[in-house]
């Protein structure tokens, strides 16, 4: 299938990289060693997770996402929002948290069927925010 799809692009001009292409393997015997791929006579990787549109793919039994960096980033931009507005209006405050972070914590997630416990990690993010704002947190997270 490689070869064909190669074989078509070069009668369009277009060439595949295959530094940038990478196989994962999802399914009952995801764990099994499979044989390296090739495209355009170079091998195709393969690889334990991947990034696709900024949401991590992981390799498993079944179509699994990865949303630890995800959380990570919301964090890390949440404490530059929340530190660089010490002195503004909390509404405001939550306005920008609302503009700038919760697009990091969303971003994808209406075209995935996430897993009821990857769910709930994002709404903690979001709670925690909230919870910031009424005082039950002090500090950086």
């Amino acid at each position: 299938m490689l070869n064909i799809c190669s074989d078509h692009a070069d009668q369009l001009d277009i060439r595949f990289n295959h530094k940038k292409s990478c196989l994962l393997h999802i399914g009952n015997h995801f764990n099994k060693k499979m044989e390296n791929l090739q495209l355009n006579g170079q091998d195709v990787c393969w690889f334990e997770k991947i990034k696709y549109l900024g949401v991590y793919i992981v390799s498993g039994k079944s179509f699994t996402v990865d949303v630890s960096t995800r959380i990570r980033k919301f964090y890390a931009s949440a404490n530059a929002v929340l530190h660089n507005t010490k002195y503004v209006n909390e509404l405001s405050r939550l306005s920008l948290c609302e503009s700038f972070v919760l697009p990091i914590l969303t971003y994808g997630c209406d075209g995935l069927d996430m897993s009821i416990g990857n769910v709930n990690r994002l709404n903690v993010c979001w709670n925690d925010i909230y919870q910031r704002f009424l005082g039950f947190i002090d500090g950086n997270w």
